[in-house]
């Protein structure tokens, strides 16, 4: 089973960010060995639940430095993750209704809803920093 690696590409360059970032990587690897060998409900529901836990701490602390620099996409970044909290409460639910779950299963949605996040939502206050950067060279 192919589990989440964790690249380059995924850098926004602020590092406490990129740390959690590679954190959530290695929580969501967690789970998909979890469900890979074949661990009971009570194993997955504490690792899923150490996984929850990771996200709403860095969600919280990226909100926190989004409004730090000053973010002009802030208010719709948190509610992609409200959004994406709820998406996670959701599947843990319906996990636990199937009892059957296979490990691709668990990858394609972790890697959906992880790394998709990282790519198409991080990477925009990437760019903000980077523009924010250049124009502050611009005007100096």
């Amino acid at each position: 089973m192919k589990k989440l690696e964790w690249s380059d590409k995924l850098t926004l360059g602020v590092e406490q960010i990129d740390e959690q970032h590679q954190q959530l990587v290695q929580l969501a690897n967690d789970l998909v060995s979890a469900v890979e060998a074949g661990y009971g409900e009570d194993v997955l529901d504490v690792v899923f639940k150490e996984l929850r836990e990771y996200t709403v701490f860095h969600f919280k602390e990226e909100e926190l430095y989004m409004k730090e620099i000053e973010y002009p996409g802030r208010r719709e970044h948190v509610v992609e993750h409200a959004n994406l909290k709820e998406q996670v409460k959701q599947y843990q639910r319906e996990m636990y209704a199937k009892k059957d779950v296979s490990p691709d299963e668990v990858v394609v949605f972790l890697r959906n809803w992880l790394v998709e996040h990282i790519i198409l939502n991080d990477m925009e206050i990437a760019q903000y920093l980077k523009d924010k950067a250049r124009s502050g060279y611009a005007s100096g």
